[in-house]
């Protein structure tokens, strides 16, 4: 199927429609478990960990979501660099500061919970 870059929405809804089947396909195929390999290093076990971080643009603010299944290793790396970003770049709006408490002890919180699930798999 070839697709001209002429109407970007249709390239997009193509793209879109194309990745949910292969989803779909490989969920039919029973590839997808929620034991899964981390998708960063390939290691065993890894378990599903969700992470915010955001980052303050004085009257504005952007939030950042990282949601992949991570071995140990990689979502002590993920989470260390998600906590110390937003801890710097955090505070610089008034409602990103206002936020920012919270996106900290709920990366800290799915951090215990991500740890809790590998040690029960």
């Amino acid at each position: 199927m070839i697709l001209r870059h002429e109407n970007p929405i249709a390239v997009e809804i193509a793209w879109f429609c194309f990745v949910l089947v292969e989803v779909f396909a490989s969920f039919k195929r029973g590839h997808m478990d929620t034991s899964a390999v981390c998708e960063v290093c390939g290691n065993y076990p890894a378990a599903r960990i969700k992470l915010r971080r955001g980052v303050g643009l004085v009257l504005a603010r952007r939030i950042y979501t990282a949601d992949a299944v991570l071995c140990d290793v990689c979502a002590a790396a993920a989470t260390s660099e998600y906590q110390s970003k937003t801890a710097i770049q955090g505070w610089t709006s008034p409602h990103s500061a206002l936020m920012n408490p919270f996106y900290l002890a709920s990366n800290a919180i799915n951090r215990a919970k991500h740890k809790k699930r590998l040690r029960d798999s």
